[in-house]
């Protein structure tokens, strides 16, 4: 079978570009409003993430919630293992690009390995089975299944010529910041609420992915206003980093309260996985938004 021309990248040698009269002149129109196209292959690339983004939640609840949850966990993390291996082969078979076999390859892998070390870790002690597949793992994980997902959309090229990145700081770096920063503030997080940590970590980082998404959504819409997908993914980011910082202090406020009252309130462990699962979700954003940064925008230092 013929490799799929959408799928294969034309990579530009030093991401060069020429500046026009107006920088956003050399991008089709496509690039600056563009319609979705949608693949079963996209589609099944899709719901592998979804499935991966519910085990990522399930297994949070099994731990928060004291085991009310826990019989889900294995299943949904092999019937994911299995989904991946599928997705893997479909991208051989089909003749997709390199890159996107071996990430392809690799996710699964791992998701393999996700499910042969909680198999084997939650015989001998649920709490390592947590913390090995649900931090860091699953989120890994997960973000190679958001790539995936991006990946094969049949529009996704990243040969578009490329918009000098005249920001200061870079937005690219930025965005890279703003989602390593996250992810490890993810994992502190979930090391928290198993109470191996203090607040203290986990707060910080949330004020610096906070401070990197507000700074994202302020050079999109005032110097790439006219890349509609940078500017929506900047702006889903900002707002779903938010909602998570004060969904964040509202479960801290419950949990000093239940310390107060020497019981658990009810409510907190379900806020404690809500604010899991929408971690995951801003994940997914920072993780799009870096992406789109690095497909419409070249170094700063490109020669114009």
């Amino acid at each position: 079978m013929s490799p799929d021309p959408t799928l294969i990248p034309s990579v530009e040698s030093g991401e060069r570009s020429v500046m026009p009269s107006s920088p956003l002149a050399l991008l089709p129109p496509s690039a600056v409003s563009s319609e979705a196209n949608v693949s079963w292959l996209h589609r099944f690339a899709a719901f592998v993430a979804v499935v991966e983004f519910l085990a990522l939640v399930l297994g949070a609840m099994g731990h928060l919630t004291s085991g009310a949850y826990p019989s889900f966990s294995p299943w949904i993390i092999e019937i994911s293992a299995a989904l991946f291996v599928i997705l893997a082969v479909w991208l051989a078979w089909g003749g997709a690009a390199r890159y996107l076999k071996i990430l392809g390859w690799g996710t699964a892998g791992l998701a393999v390995m996700q499910a042969l070390v909680w198999g084997t870790a939650s015989r001998l002690d649920p709490s390592t089975a947590q913390v090995l597949t649900h931090t860091p793992l699953t989120l890994l994980i997960f973000g190679l299944a958001v790539l995936l997902a991006l990946f094969t959309r049949t529009d996704w090229r990243w040969d578009l010529p490329k918009v000098p990145d005249v920001a200061a700081p870079s937005f690219r770096q930025l965005s890279v910041f703003t989602t390593l920063t996250l992810f490890a503030d993810m994992v502190v997080g979930s090391i928290h609420a198993r109470g191996l940590m203090r607040l203290a970590p986990h707060f910080i980082g949330g004020i610096l992915v906070s401070a990197g998404a507000l700074w994202m959504l302020e050079i999109a819409l005032n110097k790439f206003s006219a890349l509609r997908a940078l500017k929506i993914a900047a702006i889903i980011l900002a707002e779903l980093v938010i909602i998570e910082l004060l969904l964040g202090l509202v479960s801290y406020r419950t949990e000093v309260d239940s310390h107060a009252l020497a019981h658990p309130l009810p409510g907190l462990a379900v806020m404690r996985a809500t604010h899991a699962a929408l971690g995951a979700l801003t994940l997914a954003a920072s993780l799009t938004a870096t992406l789109q940064s690095f497909k419409y925008l070249a170094r700063r230092a490109t020669n114009l």
